[in-house]
This record gives structure tokens, sequence and C-alpha cells, in this order.
């Protein structure tokens, strides 16, 4: 259904929400059937710039083949291809060099006979003659189709974009060439769904079709996992981690089966990396699908959060538990760790460079004298051990946000809790997109919560607070991030 469509347009007029109701007529014996219903915006990507008389949003259609659509808007002027099917050799590459080629879909005639006629052999001929990108414009009247790749087509060597526009919209874009044609194509509008671990997305797509994802990878050497698992059709999984968007020709990683699909990236991958950011992109491969997608991470070592105790650690005699926590340089004056003894004699080790810091390898340490009250007497502490390093140590102390790492050894068989505090008077408290964080302000004492979160720079709009930007004295209320 078009969204200028006059029964829809008028059903929107009558009221805010248009309710569209669906019935489904079985034809010949009983059925059994999946339904699928997918809304997706207009201003998806596809804006014509100049003449101003036809400017605006147009629907469109992107191929499965080739990159994708760009971040920031491709803009130029629009060339028509002569001839204007493209499966001749072209008569005007001088004019089609340096901007974005229109070409007929080709007629099924021997005018344009096979292999010529496929959708990407003939982006790649305009792609040979020095063109941006390609729109691609229907020559039947019906719904938009989805340019695959097929069997026996030079799919693999497409670098341009390409897109695809109906017979109406086409006959518009023809009708103003000679006016200065001028368009601008981008990534679909709309922010991509972040996966955090642990909670799974419904999701689906059309056929043909990729809905993406984004993840972002923890600084540790951490294993992840991204698993899909259709409600019905056949998704298909692509990663990539080179900042741009998977498609069928270009990611790092894809798992292609029938069925459920996992992959896992290993930290010891050459192509994976910490803290940074993975496109995932789900492919409706056979037919249009829903699913739950669910993003997995492994630690490889347990993480402390400040001024929450570990509890019940034990520890044989002779060997290790490892361990870690993140610190933000950024503001922290410093990081105490410390282990309280319940039985036994257990040695503490930290590091900033070795995931498993050793008595032999290690830039902090902290061996038990039970003669030691306090910190002040050295490292240690009665009872247990105690590291505190301080950010003015500049040349241990890392430099904005990191992770500390933490080995316990048991001198003999031991049981300990462990704690990591860090200096300031109050820790910053991540926030999570979306998620909403309990504040507590008492009257009579000014103090001002920092709450820390992560925004891409350039990508989203401004993070939003509450109204003022003020939160009284003696209040009590929720405060949450929010990235658009």
């Amino acid at each position: 259904i078009d969204h200028r469509d006059a029964t829809l347009v008028a059903c929107h007029e009558r009221q805010t929400t248009c309710v569209v109701y669906v019935s489904v007529l079985g034809v010949h014996d009983d059925a059994q059937f999946s339904l699928l219903v997918s809304a997706y915006p207009v201003s998806a990507g596809f804006h014509v710039d100049l003449p101003t008389a036809i400017a605006g949003e147009y629907e469109f259609t992107t191929a499965t083949f080739g990159p994708t659509l760009p971040q920031l808007p491709l803009s130029q002027y629009v060339s028509y291809a002569q001839p204007h099917h493209a499966c001749a050799p072209l008569e005007n590459v001088n004019d089609l060099s340096g901007m974005i080629a229109l070409v007929d879909r080709s007629p099924a005639t021997d005018e344009c006979p096979m292999p010529e006629r496929y959708f990407a052999n003939k982006v790649l001929r305009l792609q040979e003659a020095n063109a941006v990108a390609v729109i691609m414009a229907n020559n039947v009247d019906g719904p938009l189709v989805y340019m695959g790749a097929v069997s026996g087509d030079q799919a693999t060597r497409v670098t341009i974009p390409s897109i695809f526009v109906s017979k109406d919209t086409a006959t518009v874009l023809k009708q103003n060439l000679a006016n200065g044609l001028h368009v601008s194509l981008s990534k679909p509008s709309g922010r991509i769904p972040l996966l955090t671990p642990g909670n799974p997305q419904a999701g689906a797509t059309l056929h043909s079709q990729f809905q993406y994802y984004e993840v972002w990878t923890p600084p540790g050497a951490d294993a992840i996992e991204i698993s899909v698992t259709p409600s019905f059709g056949n998704p298909d999984l692509f990663i990539s981690s080179n900042e741009l968007l998977p498609s069928q020709m270009y990611y790092t990683w894809t798992s292609e089966t029938s069925g459920s699909e996992s992959l896992r990236i290993d930290a010891a991958d050459p192509k994976a990396c910490r803290s940074c950011r993975y496109y995932v992109g789900v492919l409706g491969a056979a037919s249009s699908t829903a699913y739950t997608i669910q993003y997995t991470l492994t630690d490889t070592l347990p993480t402390l959060q400040a001024g929450l105790p570990m509890p019940a650690i034990e520890v044989k005699a002779g060997e290790y538990r490892y361990y870690r926590c993140y610190i933000d340089g950024h503001g922290t004056s410093g990081v105490t760790i410390a282990i309280t003894i319940a039985s036994g004699d257990a040695d503490l080790y930290v590091s900033f460079v070795n995931e498993h810091p050793t008595k032999q390898q290690n830039q902090f340490e902290a061996e038990g004298r039970m003669s030691c009250n306090s910190v002040d007497c050295g490292n240690s502490i009665k009872q247990g051990d105690a590291i505190h390093i301080s950010a003015s140590d500049v040349s241990k102390f890392c430099n904005g946000p990191c992770l500390a790492y933490i080995g316990v050894y048991g001198a003999l068989e031991s049981t300990v809790s462990l704690l990591m505090t860090l200096d300031d008077d109050e820790a910053p408290v991540p926030l999570s997109d979306g998620v909403s964080q309990l504040v507590r302000h008492r009257h009579a004492r000014a103090r001002t919560h920092t709450r820390e979160c992560s925004a891409d720079a350039g990508r989203d709009g401004p993070l939003e607070r509450g109204a003022g930007g003020k939160v009284d004295a003696s209040s009590r209320g929720q405060v949450s991030a929010s990235a658009a």
C-alpha cells in the first residue's frame, strides 16, 4: 500500500492512529501460513534536491549486491545512460563520469539479452564508466522489486551503491533531466538498534532485505556470540568490523545455514577488535522472516564493580584466581584493590598490561604481613592485602578508561573477599540508552550527580536531560539517557 494511496491518506486525516484490517481467505482446502506486516519510512534515503518543483523524498529499494548506501549523503547530478537500458556499450561515457547514472530496467527482448540484462551487470557497466551510483528505473507498472545477485552475474565486482525506483518515479526524474536533476542518496534514516548483552530483541525483515543492528565490543579479551532464531523464514547473519554496513558481498563474518544461526567471534580472531563497533545484518534469505536476535558476551574474567565486594572466593594453595575491574581514568584520583582473608593466606597482584598478573609478572603487589594494621604501613593490611594505585603515578596508571587485571594467589588454601573502590566521593554510574536510574538528592547538601554514557558523535542527536537541566534539592526521581 503506497503512502500516497487515497484511502490510506484519508484514514490518516480522520484519526491520529490509522488501523488497517487484514483478512486471509483459504482458497483451496485448509491452509497454514505466516503473516508479516512491515512499515518503512518514506524518508528512507532517496531525496531529489533539484529542481525545486519536484524536490522531496521518493520511495525506493536497495540492491542486495554492492556496498550499502553511505552514512553521509552522496549528492550529485543525474545523467541518463545511452542506450537507456545499458545492455550495449555506452555512448555517453563522459557524461556519466562522476555522476549518478539513471538506467532503465531491461526489456525482456532480444534487444537486451542475457547476461547483459542482469541488474548487477548493468550496474557494473555504469561503474566502469565512472558513475558514482546508479538509479535503476522500472520499465513496467507495479510494486518495487529488490535487485538481487544471481548465478552467473558480476555482482562480486560491483563497488558502487544502486537503488531501484518505480516507473512513476522514473517518469518524474526523466522529465526533469534537462532542468538540472540533482539527487542525494544516503543510509536509510532512523537509528540502528543497539544490541546489548543478554537482552534478546524481536525483529523482522523482508525478502532479500537487511535489518541492521550495532554491537559495541568490551575492552577485555572476551568472546562474543550473535544468534538469530527464526519464528518463520530463514534469516542469514552477516557481521562487519570495518565501520561499513555488511551485505551479501561485503562482510567480515557470516553464518548461512538453515534454521537457527549462531556466530561466535573469539578474542583471538585476528579480525576481532576491542572497544569498537560491529555492524550486524540479518537478511531475509529465502523469504520474509521474523526472528529473535541476541548478543551474548562470554566473560573471560569475572568483572568487579566499584564498591561491591565479591565474597567467599576460594583459592587453592599454589594457584591463582583472576579478575578484572573497569577504571575511568577521567576524574579518578586513584583506586584501591583489597582482599580480606577469612581463612588461609593469600597474596594480591595487579597489572594494567598483563591479563594474568603473577608474582613474577605484575606492576603492583601486596603480600600479607600480619603485623600491619593499615595501608599506611605498606601495601598490606592486617588479615588481608591492599594495593592503592594513585592516578599521579603516570608511569603506570592508565590514561583514560581501561581495565585493571587482578591476580589472587593462594600462599595457603584460602577463602577471601575481594573489593575495588575508587578514590572519588562517588563513582560515575554508567547509563544505558532507555534504562532509568533512581536518583536521590538530600536537602541542604549541594551535590552534582555526574553520569557517563556513550554517544557516537555525528550519528545521533544531542543527549537529553531533564527540563532545564536541573534537579531541585530534596528531590527524588529518575534519570535516563537518550541518544536521539
